[in-house]
Formats: C-alpha cells, structure tokens, sequence
C-alpha cells in the first residue's frame, strides 16, 4: 500500500536499546503491517541509499542521538542531505530533546522530543498519509524559517508497547521502568522521562518473552535507572512481592536459562538495598555480582549532587550485599565541578575503604549533559595524588571503566558549551 516509502534506522551500540524500543512500537499499530522496516546492524552508507532509490522514493531514517556523538552524526546527516527531500531525516533521544533547534540547523527534518513511542507513530503516519504534522507533541521542526517545539507528553504507558521487536528480531535488556524522582545534578534521565516511576507490568514481560523465546531468546537482562524500584509504592521503600513475582514468574519459562537482574544496565541504588529485598530476589538471579550508584564518597558532595543518600548508605549496602555473597561494582564519578580539595581527599579514602572490603569501582568522568543542573559547569582537573590512585587500584584489577575516554568527551561537551 505505502510501497513508495520506506523506514531505515541503524542498530547498533551505544544507540540499540532506543532505536529496539522505537521499531517495536511500531508493531503495535496494524498500518505499519504494509510500511517496509529496514535495519541495519552498522552505520548507513551512501550506498544503502542508493540500493533502496532503485525501490522506493522516498526513504525515512530514524536515529537515536547521545550528546557526545553529535560531531560525528554531523558528518553523517552533511552526506544523507545530498539525496535531498527524498531522504527524511528523524531524530530523537538525549541531544535532540536537549537542543532540537541545534540538530534541526544540522540538516535534520523533524526533532522528537522526550519520549518517541507516541510521537513517533502519529509522525510517521501522518508523513505517509501526506496529513499535517503541525500540531504533533513532541514534534519539533523549522517552518518558514521559524523553529515549532510542540511539548512533549509525560507519562507513556510501557504496557502499550512489546518488550522487544521480534519481527526484526531486536532483543535488547527488557525496559522495566521509566523515570526518576531524584533528579541528579549531573544526570537527564528525570528531565526527559519525568520524576515519576512508571512500571512495566509482569503480564506484560511475560507475554513479550514467550513470544521472544520462539525465536532463541534465552537470557534475560533488564533496564532501569533503579531496579529494586520496581512496582515500589513509596520512595527508598522497594516492593519485595512485587519483584519476587516478576523474577518467579520469568524464571518458570522453559527456555529462559538465566536472568541478569541488578547489573548493567540496570543498576541499582545503595538506599535501597536492605535484608529483607536481598534475601527474596537472591535465589532467581544469575548474576554474581551488582552495579551500585554511588558516585562519591563525601557527604557534602554527595548533597550537591542531590543524590539523595549518603556515605553511610553506601557503606551499609556494601555490607548486605557481601553478607549474601553478592560482589559490588561501585560507580563513582571523577572530576566533578565544585569539589573541594577535602571532598576529593574524603573520595580517596572512601576509595581505599571500600576496595579493602573487595568493592571494584566502575570508574566514571563528569560530563556536562545539556539539561542537567550542571550542564554549564567545567570538571575539576583530577589531583596527582587522585590520578596516582587511579592508576594504583587499576593495576590491581580494582578499579575499571572508560573515564579516559570520558576526559575526551567532556572537553567536548565544555568546548560546545562554551560556545552556545
């Protein structure tokens, strides 16, 4: 019916997890049943383009953009843009939704804001069909040379849309909540999904992975910026019963071998470990060991940060977790702005403290994330006695992570910022 168009996005890291979510939404709605869906497992090249003009005549491509990435997609978008207003480009994601006016003078056609699922779907229907796109939410575009930013709607329901796309098999960590009431300075997440926790539902989990294990999907992961949230009913308050039931009832699906819950990328926060959620969910997981958010090791910095918790936390999760024979990778966060030298000595001694107790640290470097409270500030150069611990605890295969390349990435983000 829709022959002449065709829908072509990139699957591949660090941009899978949004673009699997987006092209399972579709799936959802039966007009999509005759709209071809091309995925590529790599970057798209001039020459896919070609391929498919030989077919269609008019294409649409979907990309999901982080901040850090957007010196590379300008590049990309200059060479799509030579095939002209046959090529359609979409955009959503962190970056867009953070500075749609930017990636739109890119060359970008339409900017989704916010969550996509909803306005992704209305978008793309109304393109085909030829109808108005002038009042979608969450649709930002430039018209007669002024730029529209319709706002976006909070608060999609997970349960309207599949776990994964089993029609282009796209099988990633299953989406178990959305959300944020904390607020992080240096973080997002509750900008663009909103302060509230929203839940995807077991019924909903299960219906999605019986279907998934038809096609060999045999382990199961999740995605959450907290994942002993889960169906909690109050803040730092988790729902043991509720998680017992969405572990419980995966772990009785023939062909599911094991279930990676609490692990990247679904971390967990240390205020709410406790004995009693420990004690319920250890029997069904596989994995050995949990990521915790800590990020710090000062209690001032930790309340600059609007974390939310503090060092004793930290350090009372650790010692649940060890009593269940559950090892710790701790997050922390080098470099960031404002940290006093004391702060920074606390860090070090945090550091030391925790690794004597078997924690490795996933090591991370502050970046300045547009729309975060700190998106204007500049990391702290690290001390040379941070950086010779750095170095000390790496070779002793207690400390990892990609704070190095992160260094880069963050003078970027400040270079971009001070420009702006």
């Amino acid at each position: 019916m829709f022959s002449n168009f065709v829908i072509i996005a990139e699957y591949k890291f660090p941009n899978k997890y949004s673009i699997s979510s987006l092209i399972a939404s579709l799936e959802v709605d039966p007009f999509f049943n005759d709209v071809p869906v091309k995925i590529y497992r790599r970057s798209i090249s001039k020459k896919d383009l070609e391929e498919l003009f030989m077919k269609y005549s008019k294409i649409i491509v979907l990309f999901s953009i982080m901040s850090y990435q957007i010196k590379d997609f300008e590049k990309k978008i200059k060479n799509l843009r030579e095939f002209g207003n046959n090529v359609i480009l979409i955009a959503g994601g962190p970056h867009p939704t953070a500075r749609p006016e930017e990636v739109l003078n890119l060359g970008i056609n339409y900017v989704i804001m916010g969550e996509g699922e909803n306005t992704l779907i209305t978008l793309l229907k109304n393109l085909i069909l030829n109808n108005s796109i002038d009042k979608i939410y969450g649709l930002s575009f430039i018209k007669n040379k002024i730029l529209i930013k319709n706002k976006p709607k909070l608060g999609i329901n997970l349960n309207k849309y599949p776990i994964c796309s089993n029609r282009y098999k796209l099988w990633n960590p299953i989406e178990i909540s959305r959300g944020c009431p904390f607020a992080c300075s240096f973080c997002a997440t509750s900008s663009i999904f909103g302060k509230n926790y929203r839940f995807r539902d077991v019924d909903n989990i299960i219906k999605g992975l019986r279907k998934a294990i038809k096609c060999g999907y045999d382990k199961v992961w999740f995605l959450s910026s907290n994942a002993l949230a889960y169906k909690s009913k109050k803040i730092k308050t988790p729902n043991p019963d509720e998680l017992q039931k969405l572990l419980n009832s995966i772990s009785k699906l023939q062909g599911i071998v094991e279930i990676f819950f609490g692990t990247f990328p679904s971390e967990i926060r240390p205020d709410y470990v406790n004995e009693n959620v420990i004690s319920t969910i250890r029997e069904y997981i596989s994995n050995d060991y949990f990521v915790i958010g800590g990020q710090h090791g000062s209690n001032t910095m930790l309340k600059k940060l609007n974390r939310g918790h503090n060092k004793e936390d930290i350090l009372l999760c650790i010692d649940i977790l060890t009593n269940y024979d559950i090892k710790i990778h701790l997050d922390l966060i080098f470099g960031l702005p404002n940290e006093s030298i004391e702060e920074e000595e606390e860090n070090i001694e945090f550091m030391k403290e925790i690794c004597s107790k078997g924690v490795k640290i996933h090591s991370h470097y502050f970046m300045p994330l547009p729309d975060t409270r700190l998106e204007n500030s500049s990391p702290r150069p690290l001390s040379a006695e941070m950086q010779k611990i750095i170095g000390n605890l790496a070779r002793k295969g207690l400390l990892y992570g990609q704070w190095l390349k992160q260094i880069e990435i963050s003078n970027f983000l400040s270079f971009q910022a001070d420009l702006d």
